[in-house]
Order: structure tokens, then sequence, then C-alpha cells
């Protein structure tokens, strides 16, 4: 389902998304309301919508999309935002945000990868979460962890390994598991399950998540060297 209020950018995603050949529009909406009356009968598996939405925002459809449907994988296309109101949407259940100004080609493969992995974070927010944690934000470096996973053990608790270490990097950066795996040669099965041992240590189900408690708690130890200049400085 897509949801955008602006009907010309609308149809145009529509358009981008079933041109990929492997992706279906079930239902289109202008608005939140709509979205939520077209909800149980169209059933989609992904929720494409804007963030900005008259009446109700983006983050509570997403709410209350999840609250009605656990199963559906929210994918939010935004203009720039606060950095709290990323979080915030995150908190809400969304497994991925992209800018919009995203191309055709880079719009369908994040859906792909969503569908694939679960979650998809991308780069640029990556690093906004970086310069949010070592320059000071308006959301405390020291709320993350407890805005986004509730379950994290304690800071000092929870350790990763050097290998983990690197593949949290990767994924930090926007590398799919495939891309991981390349970069530390070694393969797609043993990115994931590094994956499972992080999220278990982290006690968080998704990469993002992962990421930012990571980041908060201080366990990628000089990320900041990483950023822009590759996964295995």
């Amino acid at each position: 389902m897509v949801v955008e209020d602006y009907e010309l950018l609308r149809e145009g995603l529509v358009l981008m998304v079933e041109r990929a050949g492997d992706f279906r529009v079930v239902a289109q909406a202008g608005s939140a309301e709509e979205a939520l009356e077209l909800l149980d009968e169209a059933r989609p598996d992904m929720l494409l919508l804007d963030l900005v939405l008259p009446q109700m925002s983006g983050t509570e459809l997403c709410r209350r999309v999840l609250e009605r449907h656990p199963q559906v994988q929210v994918v939010l296309l935004t203009g720039k935002e606060e950095l709290a109101s990323i979080l915030e949407a995150v908190q809400a259940g969304a497994c991925a945000y992209l800018p919009k100004e995203v191309g055709p080609r880079e719009l369908v493969e994040s859906l792909r990868r969503v569908r694939k992995e679960g979650t998809l974070l991308e780069p640029f927010l990556g690093r906004r979460l970086l310069e949010a944690i070592t320059q000071g934000s308006k959301t405390s470096p020291d709320d993350f962890g407890s805005l986004m996973a509730p379950n994290a053990p304690p800071a000092g608790t929870a350790v990763l390994s050097t290998r983990e270490v690197q593949v949290l990097r990767g994924i930090m950066e926007g590398g799919s598991n495939r891309e991981v795996a390349d970069r530390l040669s070694i393969s797609e099965f043993t990115v994931a399950n590094h994956l499972k041992n992080i999220f278990r240590k982290l006690g968080v189900h998704d990469r993002t998540r992962a990421v930012l408690i990571a980041m908060s708690r201080g366990l990628l130890a000089g990320l900041g060297l990483l950023v822009g200049a590759g996964w295995m400085a």
C-alpha cells in the first residue's frame, strides 16, 4: 500500500514500484484515515508512506497499522526531518526510513532488501545518528538505548566480539548481508549468524536498534573514523 497525500507523487511511487515486476500495489491512499479504511480489505505485506501527512502523522499511522496487522513492514519515505522524528518512527515499528531524494532504482532495491532482511538502515541515517551521539543533539545519547530497546542489557554488560563489531559497522554503513559478507570475506550465512548473536546480546530484534544500542553503549569504538571511509579502517 502506498500512502502519500500528493496525488502526483503517489501515482509516481505506484508506477515505480509496479514497474519493478516483483511488487504489486494492492491499494493507495491520500491520507492516514483512508489508509486505515482500506487496510483490512487490502491486507498489504508492506506499507510505503510519507512521514508527514494531514490530520495524522505517518508515525501514528504506523503505530495503528501495526496494532492491527503486526506483520506489515512499514517503510517511511520523507524529506529532511529531525533525528527525534526518525527515532520516534522506528520506535513505532517502522523498519526502514528512506529520503525522498531516493531514485527509482534505489527505492525498489531498498524495498527488496526490507522484504529479504526485515529492516534497512540507510547510510545517511547512520551518519546522523553518529553525529548526534558524538556532537550532541536534542535527543540525549543516553536516551537512545531506553527509547529504542527497552529490553537492552545495562551498559557494560554486553560485549561484542571483534567480528561482531565489524559486522555491525558494515550494517551501520548501510551494507546488506551480502555486501558485509563480501567485504569481510565470509559467507552471508555467517553474517546472519553474527547478527543473531548481536541481537541476543543487545536485547533487540533488528539492525537499526542494534546499531543504536551499540553506539550509545560505546561498543563500536572508533566508529567515527569509519563513517564515509570504509568499514574496515
